[in-house]
């Protein structure tokens, strides 16, 4: 899955996939272990984007990544603004930085898709 991809699957999610991502996302980061494991992965992809010279595409990229999420939570009804809503989205940037950063940034990358879920179910089915 590429960053379009997974952007455009970001459009498909419903209600019940953004409160399933969202509440990933918070067992990730209920232990200082998961907190650095992110860190790490933050820092792996900057560093990536930085020499690979896609510091600019993967913040594009990252703003559509939002946007889409954004754009299906009011589909779903969900109401903005919404803390919820805003974990799933600052998160689906950072997903989508590591995508961008391709496989430079893959060794971390499964830790951050692991939350993922409805997303890459999918991309599996397509």
């Amino acid at each position: 899955m590429d960053a379009r991809e997974f952007t455009e699957a970001l459009l498909c999610l419903g209600r019940d996939d953004i409160e399933s991502i969202a509440d990933n996302i918070e067992t990730h980061f209920a232990t200082a272990e998961g907190e650095v494991f992110w860190w790490r992965a933050h820092l792996a992809i900057h560093e990536a984007l930085k020499s690979q010279g896609t510091l600019r595409a993967a913040g594009t990229a990252a703003h559509q990544a939002a946007d889409a999420v954004l754009r299906a939570a009011t589909r779903a009804g969900l109401d903005l603004p919404s803390e919820l809503v805003t974990r799933v989205a600052r998160e689906a940037q950072e997903v989508v930085r590591g995508l961008v950063a391709g496989s430079s940034a893959s060794p971390l990358m499964s830790y951050l898709l692991e939350s993922w879920e409805p997303v890459m179910a999918s991309d599996e089915l397509s």
